[in-house]
């Protein structure tokens, strides 16, 4: 693994990163990930992280992250940034207050977030990680057996050590459908209202739902508070970005509204900071942070990547029901110094590339 990392980086990866919560990742114990930042760290690259636990944990698994920081040599980046459920919820004000203490001891250490409070990520991701041992198959073979369902139904009542467990820090009555493709008509709907619709329980539905989709259905989850939010957004630390997923159906309105959000209402409307530290937090920031070299500025000699905007109108227009509406007040997007949109209308120019994987 460390040399399959090493040849990635090598070959321009940004970092090395890690979704602790999704199977295979979950799996993988601290010296093991450690192991690999190590590689990372060689490079001058950083360690990019999904918290092994964003709720009631979050604090545990950020003191991790922290760890395999301090042990590899990499500097650490969390992404996405937030405490989520309920036994979590104010607990920014503990993590945001142990990264600034790192920071000003001298630790290279940074988060992002994305400006909403609902997050978005697989149904299967709501199963314990024993379900997902021996991958896809076996998690559809353990959904059509009785007996395996009762034990998932425990699971999530009463928790595994290490694990996550969103709908027991939450309920399915805060897990909406986003894209099923086969059951279009549940999309928008809660897990708890379609179970009660049809008068069943709700984790006999889910493996249901999986089974007929053959695994692969988005949920979203509101999971989170806004003085949260907030609060990570304005840590001068923090950056912005919109952890969007491109799946059919109802996708969060992260995908289309993220800076359009950022600069309208919380710039502009609520305050949080000023319009040239929003720009900073989606631009320059990053591109420093990943090592993008002359991106994200604007100066002689760096990339044409431009975007126009009226700073006194530009505002998201996407919802929850509604995801993929563009924003209002964009005047012009260059990318590669061609002009992609125009006037709010998209040209036919697709000069756009992979800048590193």
């Amino acid at each position: 693994m460390a040399a399959v990392v090493d040849e990635a980086l090598a070959g321009g990866a940004v970092g090395f990163s890690t979704g602790l919560i999704y199977t295979p990742g979950s799996y993988a114990d601290t010296a093991e990930v450690t192991a690999l930042a190590r590689v990372a760290a060689r490079h001058g690259k950083p360690y990019v992280t999904h918290l092994r636990d964003e709720m009631a944990g979050v604090e545990g698994a950020l003191e991790e992250a922290i760890a395999i920081a301090r042990n590899s040599g990499a500097a650490l980046h969390v992404s996405h940034h937030k405490t989520a459920g309920k036994f979590a919820w104010g607990r920014t004000e503990v993590t945001l207050a142990r990264l600034a203490g790192l920071r000003d001891a001298g630790m290279d250490v940074t988060c992002d977030v994305y400006p909403y409070t609902a997050g978005s990520t697989a149904l299967g991701a709501m199963l314990p990680p024993w379900a997902h041992d021996g991958g896809p198959a076996r998690l559809l073979e353990r959904l059509r057996d009785a007996g395996q369902r009762d034990l998932l139904r425990k699971a999530i009542a009463e928790g595994v050590p290490g694990w996550e467990n969103t709908v027991g820090n939450g309920g399915w009555d805060r897990i909406v459908v986003a894209g099923a493709p086969r059951h279009a008509g549940y999309q928008g709907r809660t897990i708890a209202d379609l179970a009660g619709s049809a008068g069943v329980d709700a984790l006999d539905l889910v493996a249901e739902l999986l089974l007929d989709e053959d695994g692969d259905v988005t949920i979203i989850s509101h999971s989170m508070r806004e003085d949260d939010v907030r609060r990570v957004l304005a840590a001068p630390f923090a950056m912005v970005g919109s952890d969007g997923v491109p799946k059919p159906g109802l996708p969060h309105p992260r995908w289309a509204g993220s800076f359009a959000r950022v600069l309208g209402h919380y710039a502009r409307e609520v305050g949080l900071f000023g319009l040239p530290e929003a720009v900073r937090k989606m631009t320059g920031a990053p591109a420093a942070r990943f090592g993008l070299p002359d991106r994200g500025v604007l100066r002689d000699g760096a990339h044409a990547d431009l975007v126009v905007f009226d700073a006194a109108r530009i505002s998201d227009r996407a919802t929850f029901a509604e995801p993929l509406l563009p924003p209002t007040g964009v005047r012009l997007v260059v990318v590669g110094g061609s002009v992609v949109v125009r006037d709010g209308v998209v040209t036919k120019a697709r000069p756009g590339r992979v800048l590193a994987c």
